[in-house]
């Protein structure tokens, strides 16, 4: 994945997830999902572990998911939200 899309990938969680500061990304992981047609959008596996500040300090806890991403040129955007509870998808990473 390109540094440009690392980084709007970034910016992307970090506007759903952290809007006030208070989350901390541990680790993010991405890998690109197989597609059948080689002109569609972006699809990703995104692994997602984080934890959160508040007014006593840095929880020394952390919860981890995989969430699902396409990517394209005008757009970013979480797919296949039922697919969260199940944790895992049909489909190959390439």
């Amino acid at each position: 994945m390109s540094f440009f899309l690392q980084q709007r990938l970034y910016n992307f969680l970090t506007q759903q997830f952290n809007p006030d500061g208070s989350i901390h990304f541990l680790a993010i992981s991405a890998i690109k999902l197989e597609q059948e047609k080689p002109n569609l959008p972006t699809n990703i596996k995104v692994r997602l572990a984080l934890t959160f500040q508040d007014s006593s300090g840095m929880n020394p806890y952390f919860d981890g998911t995989d969430l699902y991403i396409t990517i394209t040129p005008e757009d970013i955007r979480f797919i296949e939200e039922e697919v969260w509870a199940k944790g895992h998808r049909s489909g190959k990473a390439v």
